[in-house]
């Protein structure tokens, strides 16, 4: 992300000039229909007997196994999760070594 610089935009907007040198990330490419669009994709990959709506997860196991809040035991072989990454993190068995490399919130 571009740093900004207050006095810069005040002055560039009261005289019109253009900001050009936004940095190497000042243009960048999104899907044509969005990036929901890659989600949309992902889900066409994913066989519905494989999806868990209003799952609440308990544990994550070493195991490869889910532990639902109702008790359900949900083996897997690879597992895709839409928990924001400390709420993930929070439900492994053994994430100690993990979690000291992350700096993150779900806020």
């Amino acid at each position: 992300v571009a740093t900004l610089n207050a006095k810069e935009i005040v002055v560039n907007t009261l005289t019109k000039k253009p900001q050009n040198a936004w940095g190497p990330n000042a243009i960048f490419r999104y899907p044509m229909k969005g990036t929901g669009h890659i989600w949309d994709e992902v889900w066409k990959l994913i066989p519905p007997s494989k999806v868990r709506f209003n799952a609440f997860v308990q544990s994550i196991d070493s195991q490869k196994t889910v532990i639902l809040k109702d008790g359900t035991k949900v083996p897997y072989d690879r597992l895709l999760s839409s928990m924001p990454m400390d709420l993930l993190l929070d439900t492994l068995s053994s994430p100690h070594k993990i979690k000291a490399g992350v700096h993150n919130t779900n806020t």
